[in-house]
C-alpha cells in the first residue's frame, strides 16, 4: 500500500503505512541479471552442497545428480539452461529442469558446463563443475600387474610340476632297467 509519492529531482520518496522510503532513480537499473549457482551434487553414497571442487566418485558410486538454480528476479521462473558434459558429449543441450541426472557414467574425468538464460535473453556466466569417476578395480594398473604375476606364477608352477612328473617317470624307467639288467646278469 502506497499512500503518497514525492519526486524531488532524482530522489523519489514513497510513503506507506509502515514508513517512508526513498531512492535515487539514477541508480535504479532496468537491466536484468541472470546468475547461476550449483546447489548440490549427489550420488547414491553422498550429497555435496558446499565445496564442489575436486570431486571424486568411486566406480560403484557413479549415478550422479547435479542440482542448480538460475536466479533472475524479473524472469518469473522462466529460465532456460544450456549444458554439456565434456568427456561424454561435446554438444550443448538445452533443458528447463533445474537438475541433471547421469546414470552409470563410465570411468574418466568430466567437466560439466552450465549456463542459464532468462526470459529477456540475458545469459549467466558459464559455471564449470569438474569431477572424476574412478576406474573399477579390474582397470587399475596395480590390479592388472597382480593378475599377470599370479598368472605367471601359476604357469611356472604347472611347468615345474610337469617337469617333476617327467623326471620321476624317467627315474622309474632307469630303476626298472637297472633291475632288469641285474636280473639278467644273475
Amino acid at each position: 500500500i502506497i499512500n503518497a509519492i514525492l519526486v524531488d529531482g532524482s530522489t523519489v520518496y514513497v510513503a506507506t503505512p509502515h514508513g517512508i522510503t526513498y531512492f535515487d532513480e539514477r541508480k535504479v537499473t532496468t537491466n536484468s541479471l541472470c546468475v547461476l549457482k550449483i546447489i548440490a551434487v549427489q550420488s547414491p553414497a553422498k550429497r555435496i552442497t558446499y565445496d564442489t571442487s575436486g570431486l571424486v566418485f568411486s566406480y560403484n558410486d557413479r549415478d550422479i545428480r547435479i542440482e542448480y538454480v538460475g536466479i533472475s528476479f524479473n524472469s518469473g521462473g522462466e529460465i532456460d539452461y544450456q549444458y554439456r558434459l565434456k568427456g561424454l558429449n561435446e554438444e550443448w543441450q538445452q533443458t528447463n529442469d533445474n537438475f541433471l541426472n547421469y546414470a552409470g557414467l563410465p570411468s574418466g574425468a568430466y567437466v560439466l558446463e552450465l549456463q542459464a538464460t532468462n526470459k529477456f535473453g540475458v545469459k549467466s556466466n558459464i559455471v564449470r563443475l569438474a569431477f572424476i569417476i574412478e576406474k573399477p578395480l579390474w582397470e587399475k594398473n596395480w590390479f592388472r600387474l597382480l593378475i599377470i604375476v599370479l598368472l605367471a606364477a601359476t604357469i611356472w608352477k604347472f611347468v615345474h610340476y610337469r617337469i617333476q612328473i617327467v623326471r620321476n617317470q624317467e627315474a622309474q624307467k632307469t630303476a626298472t632297467n637297472r633291475k632288469m639288467a641285474e636280473l639278467e646278469q644273475m
